[in-house]
């Protein structure tokens, strides 16, 4: 019998600052993100599902979305979901 686990996380998990300049400085895009690679590593052992409340997602300089993502037992993204887009001005 094969036991699969799921496990909640909230949002912010990776990353926990304030203002504008601090989130662009620590947003990373989706193939370099170290939070989602790490989530990524932690769901195929003991082959979980994870469900990441959010990570922020930079897209262009100063472009960030706050992502959801389900993560399958393999550590691959099953599906995401795209909170909202922040437009980072001056």
């Amino acid at each position: 019998m094969q036991v699969l686990y799921l496990a909640a996380f909230p949002e912010c998990v990776p990353m926990m600052v304030f203002g504008r300049e601090a989130v662009l400085r620590n947003a990373f895009s989706e193939d370099l993100h170290p939070g989602l690679a790490a989530f990524s590593s932690l769901a195929r052992e003991p082959r979980s599902w994870l469900l990441i409340g959010l990570l922020s997602i930079k897209f262009k300089s100063r472009v960030v979305a706050n992502r959801s993502y389900l993560i399958n037992p393999t550590g691959s993204s099953a599906v995401f979901m795209t909170k909202f887009i922040c437009l980072m001005s001056n």
